[in-house]
């Protein structure tokens, strides 16, 4: 009995240590200088995989979004780790209701945890990114960006060349073309490249020229056919010198095919516009001239998160740039602490554009009756409209065909609520509320 006993209590003591050696692999994470996932949150985070059994299922009441289940989504993530891109877990491709028109769905990215403030969510290599464009321009002056500087191009929309939008289409989308990249096939499956998309969202590079001039400003309406007639004359009428080479704005290595159809080429535009990413770098080229290396990427995986403006965004994408260029990356880190099931959001720009800049780059509305820096920013909004109304300060004549209470009226109709009449309706309603605010 004695014996027994013994064993019973030496067994029990062997079970103890296991499971203390257990419990010490789980809950040993890497501290903040150690990279993703580094601050207190992760321990509950790591730790929580032994309940994986007993987690709740999800709840449509009990969450802002929905995942994204589909076929192609779990072929990207799979294609993203063998990339080795890291903090997948931590983060969720879903869907939520558009605020916007009031229905429909809008594909966002989720934070699956905690996220703390400072905290890496996510890295995407270098080599894992679809390198479109890269240009070489000699600096004029000293007055450039600083050795060493890498970061977002803010200054030079390149992304919204339709040049580049072509470039795109003729690297990874011309299936033509027999040497055409298979790499990115998983990712490039999950982008819209069709309006037929349920992830299409139709901006102006989409609208006929009439629904463009119901714009009713100027300007906007001036850049957004300019913007369409560029592109359709890629097509209509390709250059000569762009097939021999010759063109300026065109790389040697160009194929010189162009789309048959315009269609297309918008197609491959708007995805550069609305998810191209811009870089900049001091450089010395061959011949020993310093200038300014730019480079134009897509970034798979971030490039779904959406935006919000500069108060409202809780996050920012980093360029962490190091002199080996595969084991260089780029960075989302969080600038605020982000809760569990929030949807990530980045500010397109440099955060200090008015929302009519941003509708003219991005195709979208941007203001909220509660975004904060809308509200704080309205004497800049409404200087910014005036002169995009009356640049010659003539404030007698209304450029508008509708009054305020029209639009209010027609916004809440059901041709109101569907695209792009509410865009247009959006942009002409807030117009019109700041300039009546401004004769208060």
């Amino acid at each position: 009995m004695i014996m027994v006993t013994i064993c019973l209590l030496c067994f029990f003591l062997l079970f103890l240590s296991q499971l203390a050696t257990i419990t010490a692999f789980v809950v040993d994470v890497p501290t903040p200088s150690q990279g993703f996932g580094g601050t207190a949150s992760s321990s509950s985070s790591t730790s929580g995989k032994k309940k994986k059994n007993t987690k709740k299922k999800y709840n449509s009441k009990s969450q802002s979004y929905y995942p994204d289940v589909s076929g192609t989504t779990k072929l990207l993530l799979e294609w993203l780790d063998e990339e080795e891109v890291e903090g997948l877990e931590s983060v969720e491709i879903g869907f939520r209701k558009k605020e916007e028109a009031g229905d429909g769905l809008l594909r966002g990215v989720f934070a699956k945890r905690d996220i703390q403030a400072g905290e890496y969510i996510m890295a995407v290599p270098f080599v894992s990114t679809l390198l479109v464009d890269e240009s070489f321009e000699v600096s004029s002056s000293d007055n450039e960006k600083s050795s060493g500087d890498s970061g977002r191009d803010n200054s030079n929309r390149r992304t919204g060349e339709p040049i580049v939008g072509l470039r795109f289409w003729q690297k990874f989308l011309n299936k033509s073309d027999d040497k055409k990249e298979e790499k990115y096939e998983a990712y490039l499956d999950c982008i819209p490249l069709t309006s037929d998309d349920p992830n299409f969202d139709s901006t102006p590079d989409f609208w006929s020229e009439k629904e463009i001039q119901q714009l009713e400003v100027p300007i906007v309406v001036e850049n957004m056919l300019s913007r369409k007639h560029a592109i359709a004359g890629l097509v209509e009428t390709p250059q000569q010198s762009n097939v021999n080479g010759n063109d300026d704005n065109v790389d040697d290595d160009d194929n010189g095919d162009v789309p048959t159809s315009i269609s297309t080429l918008q197609q491959a535009c708007w995805i550069m516009q609305s998810r191209g990413f811009s870089t900049y770098k001091k450089a010395i080229d061959l011949d020993g001239n310093i200038g300014l290396l730019s480079r134009v990427v897509l970034i798979p995986f971030i490039d779904m998160l959406n935006h919000a403006s500069r108060t409202q965004s809780n996050a920012e994408i980093q360029v962490i740039e190091t002199k080996e260029y595969d084991e260089s990356f780029y960075a989302l880190v969080a600038n605020q602490h982000i809760p569990k099931r929030t949807e990530i959001k980045v500010n397109y720009g440099t955060g200090e554009e008015t929302s009519f800049e941003l509708f003219c780059r991005y195709g979208f509305f941007a203001p909220t009756d509660d975004d904060e820096f809308f509200l704080e920013n309205q004497e800049k909004e409404r200087a910014a409209l005036e002169m995009l109304l009356l640049p010659e300060g003539n404030t007698t004549t209304s450029p508008w065909s509708t009054s305020l209470k029209d639009d209010q009226d027609m916004i809440g109709t059901k041709i109101g609520r569907t695209e792009p009449m509410h865009s247009i309706l959006s942009l002409r309603i807030y117009a019109k509320k700041l300039l009546l605010s401004s004769s208060k």
